[in-house]
């Protein structure tokens, strides 16, 4: 790569990640404090809160990562060397690693999600909270032990000199960093592929996703929440394949091919795995009515009114509608 190449892509590393990172925590917070703001849009909305804050997170990290590499413009620190064990203990890279990886498990755990509730419905139902949460925790849990797993095994071994900016391909071994790659892949892979079963589940089993029932019953709102509430999931998802999936496809290729000629446009990938964290908030914002600031704003009570004891009925309804 060339000089003037090398310093137009250090550029939009150092301002685009910084003004990304401004622009994702500016859209997802506000969406995400509106979600936990409403105790029932933060009960129905438990993984899309999630999401919200993994993406806000992104930014936060990403415009750490801009800034930093600013200030090591201003002080001409770009082209020392430094150990890689240091760059684990003064940078931001293994958080935007781990936050990547984070972003590709969450894509896994809302098709898990949208999978259970449009083949389980009365199960989902009556366990949504339990089943949510084990997902979050399932998901945070198991990129946390990949990244504490490889970050233990990279400072105990022999250090490394590398740039002072802590490029994360440079932060880790190759082999490390490439199973790394491989599972946000997998994560991501495996979440498309999902909400693709969920996209056929929903074409054979029209009778559950569309039931018609003669009163507004609660059994009714559910199915119709749902219902609207996956189609949501599958518009994010279509968005998320070419922003995420496909960019972090190509990512993974460019560590195991040497693509002298076109290796920065791994960098253009990078950006489009951002532009997908604006993904979930507008897409929830634009699709679900109830999420919508007009709504939130104003002070009117629940819409669907609820009975004391609901969940047994409509679990026996639900079960009976998805065997015919």
């Amino acid at each position: 790569m060339d000089g003037s190449l090398e310093n137009f892509n250090f550029t939009i590393r150092t301002y685009g990640c910084t003004v990304v990172g401004v622009l994702l925590i500016a859209i997802n917070l506000p969406v995400l404090s509106i979600i936990i703001a409403n105790d029932r849009l933060r009960k129905k909305y438990r993984i899309i809160a999630f999401l919200l804050l993994s993406n806000a997170v992104t930014g936060l990290l990403a415009a750490l990562s801009g800034l930093a590499r600013f200030r090591y413009y201003c002080q001409e620190k770009g082209q020392y060397k430094v150990s890689s064990v240091t760059c684990f203990y003064e940078s931001v890279s293994v958080w935007l690693i781990w936050i990547n990886l984070q972003n590709g498990a969450n894509l896994l755990i809302t098709s898990i999600d949208r999978l259970i509730v449009v083949t389980f419905p009365g199960f989902y139902y009556k366990n949504a909270n339990r089943l949510t949460n084990w997902l979050i925790v399932c998901s945070f849990g198991s990129t946390t032990i990949i990244m504490a797993s490889s970050v233990l095994s990279e400072i105990t071994s022999s250090s490394r000199q590398i740039s002072a900016l802590c490029k994360e391909q440079e932060l880790f071994s190759v082999g490390k960093y490439n199973f790394i790659e491989i599972m946000r892949a997998f994560f991501a892979i495996a979440g498309i592929m999902i909400m693709v079963g969920v996209l056929v589940i929903m074409k054979k089993r029209k009778t559950m996703m569309h039931v018609v029932f003669t009163s507004r019953t609660t059994a009714a709102a559910f199915v119709n929440n749902q219902k609207q509430y996956t189609i949501t999931v599958l518009l994010s998802s279509t968005f998320t394949f070419f922003l995420f999936v496909l960019p972090t496809v190509y990512q993974l290729l460019l560590q195991f091919q040497d693509f002298r000629m076109i290796s920065h446009l791994k960098l253009y990938a990078v950006f489009l795995s951002y532009l997908n964290a604006f993904n979930v908030a507008a897409v929830t914002v634009f699709r679900q009515k109830d999420v919508k600031f007009r709504r939130i704003c104003q002070t009117s009570s629940p819409t669907v009114p609820v009975s004391r004891d609901p969940r047994v009925p409509l679990a026996t309804k639900l079960t009976k509608v998805t065997q015919k």
